[in-house]
């Protein structure tokens, strides 16, 4: 059995509600997103590594011009 932090658990089940998901569809999707970014070496993989850990603001991941 896999186990998840709750909070993780819960906006999974959030944003999965407002995308017609299961928390665990959610989750698998969060994670190939993440599998997807890991595998760039790049400044925009810097600045969304950073973002969630609070070295950066999430304003500042916004669409490019």
């Amino acid at each position: 059995m896999t186990r998840f932090a709750a909070d993780l658990l819960d906006s999974a089940a959030a944003e999965g509600a407002r995308q017609s998901r299961s928390a665990k569809q959610q989750l698998d999707h969060w994670a190939r997103v993440g599998c997807a970014v890991s595998s760039r070496h790049s400044a925009a993989r810097r600045n969304v590594e950073a973002a969630p850990v609070g070295e950066l603001a999430l304003a500042e991941l916004g669409v490019g011009p």
